[in-house]
């Protein structure tokens, strides 16, 4: 293995990226009767100017660094030049900033998102099945709003 640039930035410590999250729910009758936990990680998504059009994914120890993180892009991107993209930042509200990124960009094709990307198995989720389960429900990519709303209540 070569030896590493004097200037490259130390290791990336791997424990605490993964986390385990909500991927399917089981209904019988109506009424959530099981749910699996698949292994995620935090995802920050962003295409803009610069790359050529390329989408750029970073993995993130936690939900709240990776909101962070792209909230800070997008105001080094030129949304520190709106009045409403500071209020939202000053106020810690990182995934609204990246909305407002969304919502004034020039190309409809640039994002900056943040989302759970799920670690599957190789033998895929119906192994996880169960035989007398009436009807799953894949989560949406979305399910972060919904992990946050559980863990708050």
């Amino acid at each position: 293995m070569p030896e590493a640039h004097r200037d490259a930035p130390p290791p990336v410590p791997l424990e605490g990226y993964v986390h385990q999250h909500p991927a399917c729910r089981c209904y019988r009758g109506g009424e959530l009767a099981t749910e699996c936990f698949l292994p995620v990680v935090w995802t920050l998504a962003h295409r803009g100017y610069s790359g050529g059009g390329r989408l750029d994914v970073w993995v993130y120890p936690t939900q709240a660094d990776a909101e962070r993180t792209g909230a800070e892009l997008a105001m080094e991107c030129g949304l520190d030049e709106d009045a409403k993209a500071r209020r939202l930042f000053a106020a810690g509200r990182y995934a609204e900033v990246m909305q407002r990124y969304e919502e004034l960009a020039l190309h409809q094709e640039h994002l900056l998102r943040v989302q759970a990307a799920w670690l599957h198995p190789a033998a895929g989720l119906r192994e996880y099945h169960s035989p007398g389960c009436g009807e799953w429900e894949f989560l949406p990519a979305a399910v972060a709003a919904n992990v946050r709303a559980a863990k708050r209540a």
